[in-house]
């Protein structure tokens, strides 16, 4: 399916330049003057008449009645702007619909709230506006961006991400700052299983191995039985268990970077065609040739390891290390949040220990102006003032004073990395039935302190929750072993996209399921490593990164 929608794409495109000029006039040609109920900059309301904008959104199936939603009736008090909800599906592929109603030549929401492929060919053919001559009427936009004090390399990230190879900008980005989602490849150890056994936390692959060794066979938990688990993990989750150990031997990073490839000096690296990768590979499988990991990696789920690690009062802890974040994997009130500590990442035999991150300013969302819209100076505005604090953090946590509260200067609450807590929660309601707001973060609700970005998530002390998140606290251990330049938001030209978009599909199913092959023992890293480097090549891997490189030249360098 996922194939024939992508062809639909690529057929919409070629027909792009006659669905955008289908008789409906561009924002610079209307009979309205869109920019004269607009108010100035910073000041609400946004407009000086009542107006309505249509957004183009994938219904989210936790949410019934878009409409009544405080976060719809917050902004339509603040801004006088109604939100008229035009729904693209629910939970599908809204990209697909819309490549439709383009082929078709039907009239669009004034903004598209989901991200779409090649969203710089709908913007170089007319169908979203460029953003650029929008941005005087920026203004929280501006507040943020002087408070957060962006370093070169974040600020040319942003600039990327927004703009077209043409080099105009058409979407609006969301930039969600999160040190808990920075350190993605997160793993906890057991510290109280370390303490009885007189080990202290293992720092090199070796005694990573002799850890997980005394895990299985010395008794940790003391009670008499053998039925402790060393280490237990999901493939599926973002902390993937192989790729930390991976970065004992070479940097590999996590699976949000252009097929897991590396920067160095502007030069693209390929980290899982060299030796080093098939060192790293070797180590894996002596782990599982001990039963130290297990093939149940492949298949459990984020929910399966919180049902073992999260073990209750009166129960015995059977778990010495899990991969992923506390918040997901120590549920239902367990006293197993006392018993663990993050693990420092690991330096292999040839003194390799890397911790690759993600950015500190999440670039996800996008948000775009389409060729149809009579008000995009409204519009703009109105994204804009999604950077005020206030509406920041209503569209992503919900109903002030209700679902979460500003932080007062007498309780001097920290966050979870020990640095000053910005907010506290009441009512989580992410990724819940819900009548707060879209679940869409198109917004910034993050701030910098000490050079370290944050969401300011409050903890009370006192209570199991708080204690839950100071876990995170200690994966700071793991700052400054990142390499600074990332193979992220490259910018392909349309012509280039076609040539690889194959090629890399066949690169990445393969060389990840060789991955799991080598480290399991079912290909031999011995007979089958040279089949396996052969077969990227005939599958076209010199050309793709030929095409990599010249992209990422063009959109960083």
């Amino acid at each position: 399916m996922k194939h024939v929608n992508f062809l639909l794409i690529l057929l919409v495109i070629a027909v792009l330049p006659l669905a955008a000029g289908g008789g409906q006039q561009s924002s610079t040609q209307r009979s309205v003057d869109s920019a004269a109920i607009v108010t100035p900059p910073g000041q609400l309301p946004i407009v000086t008449e009542p107006i309505s904008l249509t957004i183009g959104i994938s219904q989210n199936q936790n949410i019934q009645d878009y409409d009544n939603l405080h976060q719809t009736r917050y902004l339509e008090q603040r801004t006088g702007i109604k939100t008229v909800f035009d729904f693209f599906g629910v939970g599908g592929d809204a990209s697909t619909q819309l490549a439709l109603r383009i082929s078709a030549n039907e009239k669009l929401p004034d903004m598209i709230f989901f991200n779409t492929p090649n969203w710089q060919n709908y913007g170089s053919t007319g169908i979203f506006i460029d953003l650029e001559p929008l941005e005087k009427y920026r203004y929280y936009y501006t507040e943020r961006m002087n408070e957060a004090g962006f370093d070169a390399a974040t600020q040319r990230r942003i600039q990327a991400a927004r703009t077209a190879p043409d080099g105009k900008r058409y979407a609006w980005l969301s930039m969600a700052p999160s040190g808990v989602n920075t350190f993605r490849g997160m793993n906890f150890i057991n510290k109280v299983w370390l303490d009885n056994l007189g080990l202290n936390m293992p720092t090199t692959t070796e005694e990573f191995f002799n850890t997980l060794i005394a895990f299985r066979d010395r008794d940790p938990n003391q009670n008499g039985l053998r039925d402790e688990i060393p280490w237990l993990a999901s493939m599926v989750d973002a902390s993937n268990p192989l790729h930390f150990l991976l970065n004992a031997f070479v940097y590999y990073p996590y699976d949000n970077m252009e097929s897991n490839l590396g920067v160095i000096d502007g030069r693209i690296l390929v980290p899982w065609t060299t030796e080093e990768y098939r060192e790293g590979l070797r180590y894996i499988n002596s782990l599982f040739n001990e039963g130290l990991l297990t093939e149940s990696i492949f298949t459990l789920s984020t929910r399966d390891v919180a049902s073992v690690a999260s073990y209750q009062m009166g129960e015995v802890n059977r778990l010495g290390m899990f991969s992923g974040g506390p918040t997901v994997i120590l549920i239902n009130n367990t006293p197993a949040i006392y018993d663990y500590t993050c693990q420092i990442s690991l330096t292999g035999p040839g003194g390799v220990n890397y911790y690759p991150q993600n950015p500190q300013v999440g670039l996800n969302q996008a948000v775009f102006i389409t060729k149809d819209c009579t008000y995009p100076e409204a519009a703009y505005r109105w994204l804009d003032y999604s950077y005020d604090w206030e509406t920041s953090y209503t569209t992503r946590f919900g109903e002030k004073d209700v679902d979460w509260r500003w932080a007062r200067p007498e309780e001097a609450l920290l966050d979870a990395f020990g640095l000053p807590g910005r907010w506290v929660e009441i009512n989580p309601i992410w990724n819940v039935p819900q009548n707060k707001h879209w679940n869409y973060i198109y917004a910034y609700n993050g701030y910098m302190t000490s050079g370290f970005f944050s969401d300011g998530r409050a903890q009370i002390p006192g209570s199991w929750n708080a204690d839950r998140w100071l876990l995170f606290r200690d994966l700071r251990i793991n700052d400054g072993k990142d390499l600074p330049e990332k193979a992220m938001f490259i910018l392909y030209t349309q012509e280039e996209e076609n040539s690889i978009i194959e090629i890399r599909n066949s690169i990445n199913t393969y060389r990840r399921e060789c991955l799991a092959l080598f480290a399991t023992g079912a290909m031999s890293l011995d007979r089958d490593w040279n089949t396996y480097l052969s077969t990227l090549n005939n599958i076209g891997l010199q050309r793709y990164l030929q095409v990599v490189q010249t992209a990422y030249t063009r959109t960083y360098r």
